[in-house]
C-alpha cells in the first residue's frame, strides 16, 4: 500500500480531500457518479482520504485511482481518527500538489457544486481551507466564506487572526 500520492507539479486551482472511512463505500460511489465528475471541469482535483493501516479499500483504490491513504489506523475511534486524517491530509496535499492554489477538506456526506468557470483567481497564497459547508447548520443559514490568504508553509497549530474590518467613510453620501 502506498501512502499519500506521487508528486504532481501541474498547476491546479484547488485540491479537495474528502475524508471517508471503510464503511462509507456507498457514499463514495454516490460522489463518483455525481459531483466528482464535474470537479475536474472546474480545475479541482478531488481525492478520497482514508486511514490506510488495516483498510479494506485497497482493491477499490486500485480500481478507481481516486483514494489517497494516510498512515493512520483504519480502526481509530471517532475521537482521534478524523483529526489524524485531517492533519495527515494537509501534510500530504501540500507535498503532493505544491502548485495548487487552494487546498480543501470535506466530509463524504456533503454535496459540492463546482462551477466550470471558477470565480476565484489563483494567487501565490493558499487559504487554510476551502469554504465548504454541510450540517450541522440549519438550512437557511448561509455561512460567509473566509478566504484570507495565508502564505505556506505554516505549522498546523498557528492561529491566524483575520484583518480588522475597514473603517466606514466619515461622510457618507
Amino acid at each position: 500500500m502506498r501512502f499519500c500520492a506521487p508528486v504532481d507539479p501541474a498547476p491546479r486551482l484547488a485540491v479537495l480531500g474528502v475524508l471517508t472511512t471503510d464503511g462509507h463505500r456507498d457514499y463514495r460511489e454516490a460522489i463518483r457518479s455525481s459531483w466528482m465528475r464535474k470537479s475536474t471541469l472546474a480545475d479541482i482535483t478531488t481525492r478520497f482520504v482514508m486511514r490506510g493501516l488495516g483498510s479494506a479499500a485497497e482493491d477499490e483504490a486500485r480500481r478507481h485511482g481516486d483514494i489517497v491513504f494516510v498512515e493512520a489506523l483504519a480502526s481509530a475511534n471517532r475521537k482521534i481518527g478524523p483529526l489524524q486524517s485531517l492533519v495527515m491530509w494537509w501534510q500530504c496535499a501540500v507535498e503532493t500538489w505544491p502548485q495548487a492554489s487552494l487546498i480543501g477538506k470535506a466530509d463524504d456526506d456533503i454535496w459540492v457544486n463546482p462551477k466550470p468557470k471558477p470565480t476565484l483567481t489563483p494567487t501565490r497564497y493558499t487559504p487554510i481551507c476551502l469554504p465548504l459547508y454541510s450540517h450541522p447548520y440549519p438550512y437557511p443559514y448561509t455561512p460567509t466564506p473566509i478566504l484570507t490568504p495565508i502564505p505556506l508553509p505554516l505549522p498546523l497549530y498557528t492561529y491566524i487572526p483575520l484583518p480588522p474590518p475597514l473603517p466606514l467613510h466619515p461622510n457618507p453620501l
